[in-house]
Protein backbone atom coordinates (compact mmCIF):
# COMPACT_ATOMS: atom_id res chain seq x y z
CA UNK A 1 0.00 0.00 0.00
CA UNK A 2 1.47 3.35 -1.04
CA UNK A 3 0.34 6.55 0.62
CA UNK A 4 1.49 10.09 -0.06
CA UNK A 5 3.14 11.50 3.01
CA UNK A 6 5.33 8.52 3.91
CA UNK A 7 5.34 6.89 7.33
CA UNK A 8 3.18 9.60 8.94
CA UNK A 9 0.37 8.92 6.49
CA UNK A 10 0.68 5.17 7.11
CA UNK A 11 0.38 5.68 10.88
CA UNK A 12 -2.68 7.82 10.31
CA UNK A 13 -4.22 5.16 8.07
CA UNK A 14 -3.60 2.47 10.72
CA UNK A 15 -5.41 4.53 13.35
CA UNK A 16 -8.47 4.81 11.10
CA UNK A 17 -8.71 1.07 10.46
CA UNK A 18 -11.24 -0.73 12.59
CA UNK A 19 -10.29 -3.90 14.38
CA UNK A 20 -12.33 -7.00 13.66
CA UNK A 21 -12.20 -9.95 16.04
CA UNK A 22 -14.03 -13.21 16.00
CA UNK A 23 -15.87 -13.91 19.18
CA UNK A 24 -14.78 -17.05 20.96
CA UNK A 25 -17.40 -19.84 20.98
CA UNK A 26 -18.10 -19.99 24.72
CA UNK A 27 -20.43 -22.61 26.19
CA UNK A 28 -24.07 -21.55 26.33
CA UNK A 29 -24.31 -21.53 30.13
CA UNK A 30 -21.84 -18.66 30.74
CA UNK A 31 -21.91 -14.86 30.43
CA UNK A 32 -20.24 -14.25 27.06
CA UNK A 33 -19.73 -10.50 27.53
CA UNK A 34 -17.55 -10.89 30.65
CA UNK A 35 -15.56 -13.72 29.11
CA UNK A 36 -15.08 -11.86 25.80
CA UNK A 37 -13.86 -8.78 27.68
CA UNK A 38 -11.39 -10.91 29.64
CA UNK A 39 -10.18 -12.67 26.51
CA UNK A 40 -9.67 -9.34 24.72
CA UNK A 41 -7.66 -7.91 27.63
CA UNK A 42 -5.47 -11.01 27.84
CA UNK A 43 -4.90 -11.27 24.07
CA UNK A 44 -4.10 -7.55 23.78
CA UNK A 45 -1.50 -7.88 26.52
CA UNK A 46 0.01 -11.01 25.02
CA UNK A 47 0.11 -9.41 21.56
CA UNK A 48 1.86 -6.30 22.92
CA UNK A 49 4.46 -8.45 24.67
CA UNK A 50 5.00 -10.66 21.62
CA UNK A 51 3.59 -13.82 23.22
CA UNK A 52 0.48 -14.25 21.05
CA UNK A 53 1.98 -16.51 18.38
CA UNK A 54 0.57 -18.81 17.08
CA UNK A 55 -2.58 -16.77 17.56
CA UNK A 56 -5.24 -19.50 17.48
CA UNK A 57 -3.34 -21.78 19.86
CA UNK A 58 -2.67 -18.99 22.33
CA UNK A 59 -6.27 -17.79 22.14
CA UNK A 60 -7.53 -21.31 22.80
CA UNK A 61 -5.21 -21.73 25.82
CA UNK A 62 -6.22 -18.35 27.24
CA UNK A 63 -9.92 -19.08 26.73
CA UNK A 64 -9.66 -22.46 28.45
CA UNK A 65 -7.88 -20.88 31.43
CA UNK A 66 -10.46 -18.08 31.63
CA UNK A 67 -13.33 -20.55 31.45
CA UNK A 68 -11.76 -22.72 34.17
CA UNK A 69 -11.43 -19.66 36.42
CA UNK A 70 -15.04 -18.68 35.64
CA UNK A 71 -16.26 -22.13 36.58
CA UNK A 72 -14.23 -21.89 39.81
CA UNK A 73 -16.27 -18.82 40.79
CA UNK A 74 -14.06 -15.93 39.69
CA UNK A 75 -16.14 -13.20 38.05
CA UNK A 76 -14.00 -10.05 37.75
CA UNK A 77 -12.82 -9.57 34.17
CA UNK A 78 -9.30 -8.47 35.15
CA UNK A 79 -8.74 -11.49 37.37
CA UNK A 80 -10.08 -13.75 34.62
CA UNK A 81 -7.71 -12.13 32.10
CA UNK A 82 -4.82 -12.58 34.53
CA UNK A 83 -5.44 -16.33 34.73
CA UNK A 84 -5.34 -16.50 30.94
CA UNK A 85 -2.14 -14.47 30.72
CA UNK A 86 -0.48 -16.49 33.45
CA UNK A 87 -1.30 -19.78 31.73
CA UNK A 88 0.62 -18.62 28.64
CA UNK A 89 3.51 -16.93 30.44
CA UNK A 90 4.12 -19.89 32.74
CA UNK A 91 3.48 -22.40 29.95
CA UNK A 92 0.92 -24.14 32.17
CA UNK A 93 -1.76 -26.52 31.13
CA UNK A 94 -4.96 -24.46 30.86
CA UNK A 95 -6.80 -24.30 34.15
CA UNK A 96 -4.02 -25.89 36.20
CA UNK A 97 -3.07 -22.62 37.92
CA UNK A 98 -6.25 -22.51 39.96
CA UNK A 99 -5.82 -23.24 43.63
CA UNK A 100 -9.10 -23.49 45.45
CA UNK A 101 -9.56 -24.00 49.15
CA UNK A 102 -12.75 -25.68 50.21
CA UNK A 103 -13.98 -24.80 53.66
CA UNK A 104 -16.56 -27.00 55.29
CA UNK A 105 -19.26 -24.98 56.94
CA UNK A 106 -20.30 -26.21 60.33
CA UNK A 107 -23.89 -25.71 61.46
CA UNK A 108 -24.37 -23.36 64.38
Amino acid sequence: MYLKGGAHALDSAKKNMCELRMLYPWPLDVDETELDASLKIAMDYLAMTGQAEPLTDVQRRVAIAILAAWRAGIRHHLRLANYGIRSVENNEQPGSGLRLTLVKKTPR
